[in-house]
């Protein structure tokens, strides 16, 4: 053996004992890691998220002009004894031309005392731009006044005697006997129509409220007589 034999030796059992070192540490690393994992809390889904909206289909410009309302030059508006249009002049019936085709229903929903209403065209979003899932959920749990989903129409229509556009939003139970003037009109293979309107009160146990009786006349000419 040569001089340098021992110093060879002395390097072989410090590489040796290192080795031993480097594996007994990555065993003791896999071992901790094990032990974290069967002890770690899983994470738990939040379940009373709201699901995502889905959104809706790409704004067109028919859409648009849809979305920002009647082009009207005032409302027809229900007193408890009268037809009012705009906030003057009072009117115990009126006759109108509608022209079914530009009726544009949508989905209300009113709640709360004082009342607040919602509307959306698409169940996607409201007319103001907010979630309509959210705005539902808001009105179902009113403590005051909850509210659910119905369905009415933006109604435009022309005063035959005056000319003048006016726009109409019936109330749940004033939408009902709309859809049923516009199924008695298609019957007829109409749409453009003369309806005449009157004024009814109604009572329940909670108050008193107008409505609108509809009357189909015929056809509505071109000419607007």
């Amino acid at each position: 053996m040569t001089a340098l034999d021992p110093v060879a030796a002395a390097l072989a059992s410090v590489n040796q004992a290192a080795a031993q070192i480097g594996e007994q540490a990555t065993a003791q690393a896999a071992a901790a890691q094990q032990a974290a994992a069967a002890t770690a809390v899983p994470a738990v889904a939040n379940t009373h998220a709201l699901a995502p909206v889905q959104p809706g289909k790409r704004l067109s410009m028919d859409d648009a002009l849809e979305m920002t309302g009647m082009a009207v030059e005032a409302y027809l508006n229900l007193t408890e004894s009268a037809i009012q249009v705009g906030k003057v002049g009072f009117h115990e019936k009126l006759v109108v031309g509608i022209d079914i085709t530009e009726v544009q229903p949508f989905y209300g929903v009113s709640w709360g005392n004082p009342a607040k209403y919602g509307r959306s065209y698409d169940r996607v979003l409201t007319v103001g731009g907010g979630s309509w899932a959210q705005t539902l959920q808001a009105a179902s749990a009113d403590p005051a006044k909850a509210g659910s989903e119905y369905i009415s129409y933006e109604i435009p229509m022309t005063v035959v005697e005056a000319g003048t556009v006016i726009g109409f939003s019936p109330s749940v139970t004033n939408a009902k006997d709309f859809k049923a003037l516009v199924q008695q009109a298609k019957a007829q293979g109409l749409t453009r129509i003369k309806v005449e309107l009157t004024h009814k009160l109604k009572t329940n146990t909670k108050g008193k409220w107008g409505s609108l009786i509809y009357k189909l006349v015929g056809e509505w000419e071109e000419d607007g007589e």
